[in-house]
């Protein structure tokens, strides 16, 4: 999907559009449009800050109750997974993984 956007726009857009993408999977709790999003195209984890992380909320505002702690730890532990860390800086973030 944003691999035939990529022909059809520019590259910092499409990055842009992915980072906006990844975060909204996160802020809703969707452990598995978290992970696709990553793996399948390349969505960049290290854009995303502990406050975003932290205001995870599954669907249906269930972030109160016990599926949506359970929601919130599945896409922590996606982003763990796939080499996030909490403790990076927004300056290590905005240069890039490495």
């Amino acid at each position: 999907m944003f691999q035939e956007a990529s022909r059809l726009l520019d590259q910092r857009t499409v990055t842009k559009l992915l980072s906006w993408s990844l975060s909204r999977a996160v802020y809703h709790g969707q452990p598995d449009v978290v992970r696709y999003l990553h793996e399948k195209e390349g969505g960049p984890i290290d854009s995303l800050t502990p406050f975003q992380v932290k205001a995870c909320r599954s669907a249906e505002g269930a972030s109160r109750s016990a599926e949506g702690a359970s929601r919130s730890a599945e896409v922590f532990q996606v982003l763990v997974d796939h080499g996030w860390k909490i403790n990076q800086t927004d300056r290590d973030r905005r240069a890039g993984p490495g």
